[in-house]
C-alpha cells in the first residue's frame, strides 16, 4: 500500500501533465483549419441532436459526431433544413454526396465557421484528456505509480494525440470506449 500523500502526489503530477496536454492540444486545435471528415462530422451530428434524423454520415458511429453537436446547440447553431443539401439526402447515396455540403453550409455559410468549429471541437478535446486519465489509472494499477506517470507523460507527448485528439474525428471515441471496456473488464476505476 501506498503512502497517501506519495499517492496525492503522483495523482497532483498526472493532472498537472493533463493541463499540459490540455494547452498544447488545445492550441493546436485553434490554429488547425477543419478537415474533410469534420466538415461532414459537425453537419451530421448537429442534424443528429436537431432533427433526430440519422441520414447524413452514417458509415461512421454517431457518438462522436453527437458530443461534437451538443455545444453548437446549446448554443443556438443554426442549420437550414430546407436547403438542397438536406432535401437531396433523403437516400443513402445522395446523403453520402451532400454531407460535405450540409456540413460546409453549418460552419460556414449558416454560422460563423471558426466559434462553430471550435466549440464542436470542444468535446473531443475533453476525450482525449478522458482517455489520457485512463491511461494513467491503468498503468498505475499495472506498473506503479511512476509507471502510471510514465505513460501518461507519453501519451501527453505523442504529436498524434496532440494534434488529432481534439478534432471531430471517430477515432478518439471509439478508442475511448474500448479502452473504457478493457479497463472495467479487468480493473475498477
Amino acid at each position: 500500500m501506498q503512502n497517501p500523500i506519495c499517492q496525492r502526489l503522483h495523482r497532483l503530477a498526472a493532472v498537472l501533465l493533463l493541463l499540459v496536454m490540455f494547452f498544447l492540444a488545445g492550441g493546436a486545435a485553434l490554429r488547425e483549419s477543419a478537415t474533410v471528415d469534420e466538415i461532414a462530422h459537425v453537419g451530421a451530428g448537429l442534424s443528429y441532436l436537431q432533427r433526430l434524423d440519422l441520414r447524413l454520415n452514417p458509415e461512421h458511429p454517431p457518438l462522436a459526431k453527437l458530443l461534437a453537436a451538443i455545444p453548437l446547440v446549446l448554443r443556438g447553431t443554426h442549420a437550414d433544413y430546407s436547403s438542397n443539401a438536406w432535401k437531396l439526402a433523403s437516400d443513402f447515396f445522395p446523403a453520402y454526396m451532400t454531407q460535405w455540403m450540409f456540413g460546409d453550409a453549418v460552419l460556414g455559410r449558416w454560422n460563423p465557421w471558426r466559434p462553430a468549429l471550435l466549440w464542436a471541437r470542444f468535446p473531443m478535446l475533453i476525450l482525449t484528456l478522458l482517455l489520457g486519465w485512463i491511461v494513467y489509472v491503468y498503468a498505475s494499477r499495472l506498473g506503479g505509480p511512476w509507471g502510471g506517470l510514465l505513460c501518461l507523460s507519453l501519451y501527453v507527448s505523442t504529436p498524434a494525440f496532440l494534434v488529432f485528439g481534439p478534432l471531430v474525428i471517430t477515432d478518439l471515441p471509439v478508442t475511448d470506449r474500448k479502452s473504457t471496456r478493457l479497463n472495467s473488464s479487468h480493473i475498477t476505476i
